[in-house]
């Protein structure tokens, strides 16, 4: 797997997928135009349903003093290797021009759920999701910003909070601040992550003290359109260790689209950040409202 730093399009900012970016006035008249919808869920990050994915080293140990030795001889792993991931994504615009300025507030909110669907020694059970609301301004260019041969396309500030809502020994969270920023050049468009950690005043209810250690101080998401197909690349470069996931898709109806991705390394959820996985998923993700099928 490819290691650079981790990027995707404008899931991020709501706009993505489309076959090539040589009319970057084009991708911007279309994101104001819905924008300018009432009451609609605007595009986020990626929506996707991964069917089966396999892991080769599933998260057990962290697991195994919650449910118990004995559970686990009598019904089976908690955590095997097959199970479903799915992400859906939306954010809501909250105020045009806020403070007289060009600036939109925005509220934007990512579930991702790990689900156990194959293991029914246990129930079948959601063994991890991470719930991830932001609240965040965004400058949209009027047009694209020419810097070079980049085209720069918009960026946000804002706030992020993300937990997994478990049980005291398995709670996992926190608090950023973020910069984004999106460009575009030929076919390639990035998007370029960064924050700062919100520290926790008494560091005896911190539950990830050494999470910059897998998650740092920003990732990089890449996507480059090649026809219909489009393949992605994200980097999450830790402190100490690093994670990374490549990905495909290819249109399959409208508005649907074969989806594939491998995850290796560390920090792609918040109960495994400190596990290094090797995992693969095949299924779907939906296209948005930019995709050119």
């Amino acid at each position: 797997m490819n290691r650079l730093f981790g990027l995707f399009l404008f899931v991020c900012f709501g706009v993505c997928q489309t076959e090539a970016f040589d009319d970057m006035d084009l991708l911007v008249k279309e994101y104001r135009q819905i924008l300018d919808k009432k009451y609609v869920l605007l595009p986020h990050e990626e929506i996707y349903l991964l069917p089966y994915t396999y892991n080769d080293n599933p998260n057990k140990d962290i697991y195994t003093d919650v449910v118990g030795h004995g559970n686990i001889e009598e019904r089976g792993d908690f955590t095997q290797r097959e199970e479903v991931e799915f992400q859906f994504s939306f954010s809501v615009l909250l105020n045009r021009n806020i403070f007289n300025s060009d600036l939109n507030l925005f509220l934007g909110y990512t579930h991702t759920s790990w689900w156990q669907i194959y293991n029914t020694g246990w129930s079948r059970q959601f063994r991890e999701t991470n719930y991830t609301p932001s609240v965040f301004v965004r400058k949209i260019f009027e047009r694209p910003k020419k810097i070079s041969r980049f085209n720069i396309l918009a960026y946000d500030i804002g706030y992020i909070h993300q937990s997994n809502g478990q049980i005291q020994e398995l709670s996992r969270s926190w608090d950023r601040l973020f910069f984004r920023t999106a460009f575009g050049v030929n076919r390639f468009v990035f998007v370029i992550n960064t924050w700062i950690r919100l520290k926790i005043l008494d560091r005896k209810l911190d539950d990830n003290p050494n999470i910059l250690d897998y998650r740092g101080y920003g990732d990089l998401k890449i996507k480059y359109y090649d026809g219909k197909s489009i393949y992605s690349l994200k980097i999450i470069p830790g402190l100490k260790y690093y994670g990374s996931e490549v990905g495909y898709s290819y249109p399959i109806n409208e508005g649907v689209r074969f989806y594939t991705k491998i995850n290796y390394g560390y920090g792609h959820s918040l109960i495994d950040n400190e596990n290094k996985e090797k995992r693969i998923g095949i299924g779907f993700a939906l296209s948005d409202f930019l995709s050119m099928n």
